[in-house]
């Protein structure tokens, strides 16, 4: 699934992902309840009631993500 005009839904990117939504919904949560200095995830953004994840923001943890998995070997 491609995202929407440079954004992702969290259903689009868990999709994406192979993962279930909730667990991005898990991620979010996790990130405000450590006042935003642990992140967990990738940063994502409210418009309203909407959550969404800006494309470049989701390419950039997906670089790290795999930068992290070699340096892990």
């Amino acid at each position: 699934m491609t995202p929407s005009h440079d954004w992702w839904t969290p259903a689009q990117l868990a999709e994406r992902w192979q993962m279930e939504p909730q667990t991005l919904a898990n991620w979010r949560s996790e990130t405000i309840a450590k006042n935003f200095k642990k992140k967990v995830g990738p940063p994502w953004h409210k418009f309203g009631s909407n959550v969404r994840y800006a494309d470049e923001d989701v390419r950039a943890y997906e670089q790290a993500s795999k930068a992290d998995q070699y340096n892990a070997v």
